[in-house]
């Protein structure tokens, strides 16, 4: 059965005016808020209805993704009503993503266009994701708002790719220009003066339309927003190199540089010489692992360029000692180990880490962050696991 749309609501003409006949941002919002309880379900919706959802998910796009303000030129906390209505949006192109039949396959390239605002937007809430504005109530952070800006961008090419060879290509691009992107901020970032001016990805030249908003740009201002606009796009690289998993062309051709590209950016949050907050260093770090881990590389190329980073990363913590800042960090490297993707490389290393795992100051989290490993499996029984988990609790 065909779910169908309401006339569209767009444009909505002011965001302080209720004015008879005019659509309403409250009003907006409980049509988005109903359509996401009642069109947007488990079931799948039909080509047949896939031109209504397009205009609606273009225009979601171009009224609030695209319009969206710069930091700086407002206060995060005056942008309520803009802020819950992107969210809502968020949350609707990603389900008609996976939802609505063909919805990214057309003629006219207006799904190159949404893709682009998707990204665009993701790349204005980076220079917004401060301290400062960690927090908001009532309302999603700028944090907040990112991960379901990365969840519609990861549905958006799930959707790309899942169709022809000319919608693939797309993904393939965006894929090429995340890890150029990447190489080119760390190659540069030692003689960075701020603001640091890059570009990303002009989409305008992927379709016929004439708008200067699909051509990304980065401008980056501080080390911090650096390592955002970084993790965010290793975040876009995972996205599109698991959903060409099929396509074994594909993932030879990429498998190394996506490996690469890791390691070098996992390293630069390593460094002693990169002037980050512990938090800051603690998101970057625990975000990169999670991606690392997810990746699932199909061969031995790129485990075998990525083997030595989590003992690298392992050591580093059991040297700093047990800290409630970076659970996060701990916790990604225990799923990284609980997978068995990447075990203690060079494999002389496992009584070192198990020494430093067993200062007193660790305790049983220090036995925690490692037994998970199946490397430790091999080399030490479960009777003398047993005996070390028994002298620590004693």
């Amino acid at each position: 059965m065909a779910t169908t749309l309401p006339p569209s609501p767009f444009p909505i003409t002011s965001f302080q005016l209720d004015q008879e006949g005019e659509t309403t941002p409250a009003n907006f919002l409980a049509f988005l808020q109903t359509l996401l309880s009642k069109g947007l379900g488990s079931s799948r919706i039909p080509v047949s209805s896939k031109e209504d959802w397009t205009t609606l998910v273009e225009g979601l796009s171009e009224h609030f993704l695209a319009t969206f303000p710069n930091t700086g030129s407002t206060l995060w906390s005056t942008l309520h009503e803009k802020i819950k209505l992107c969210s809502e949006s968020l949350v609707v192109i990603e389900r008609a993503a996976i939802r609505v039949d063909e919805l990214f396959v057309d003629s006219d390239g207006r799904s190159i266009v949404i893709l682009g605002r998707l990204l665009g937007f993701l790349l204005t809430l980076e220079s917004w994701t401060t301290p400062a504005v960690s927090q908001c109530n009532k309302v999603d952070s700028p944090g907040e708002l990112r991960k379901k800006a990365i969840e519609a961008v990861g549905a958006a090419v799930g959707a790309f790719t899942s169709k022809s060879q000319g919608e693939s290509a797309i993904c393939e691009k965006l894929l090429e220009r995340s890890l150029a992107t990447i190489n080119e901020m760390l190659n540069v970032y030692s003689a960075a003066g701020w603001p640091l001016r890059l570009s990303f990805l002009d989409f305008s030249s992927l379709t016929e339309a004439s708008d200067n908003d699909l051509d990304l740009k980065l401008e980056i201002e501080t080390t911090y927003h650096f390592s955002l606009v970084m993790m965010d796009l290793f975040r876009v690289t995972v996205i599109c190199f698991k959903a060409n998993l099929p396509n074994p062309d594909f993932i030879s051709r990429f498998n190394r540089e996506v490996a690469l590209v890791a390691r070098r950016s996992l390293n630069f949050l390593l460094s002693s010489d990169t002037p980050l907050l512990v938090s800051q260093r603690v998101d970057g770090l625990a975000s990169i692992v999670q991606s690392v881990n997810s990746l699932r590389f199909p061969n031995d190329v790129g485990r075998n360029i990525l083997a030595s980073v989590p003992t690298t990363l392992l050591v580093f913590r059991l040297k700093d000692g047990p800290k409630e800042d970076w659970r996060s960090v701990d916790k990604a490297l225990h799923d990284l180990y609980s997978s068995g993707t990447f075990p203690l490389e060079p494999r002389n290393l496992s009584s070192l880490v198990l020494e430093m795992a067993l200062r007193k100051e660790w305790g049983i989290d220090g036995l925690i962050l490692i037994v998970s490993d199946c490397s430790f499996h091999q080399r030490y029984s479960f009777n003398g696991l047993f005996r070390i988990l028994h002298a620590l609790l004693s």
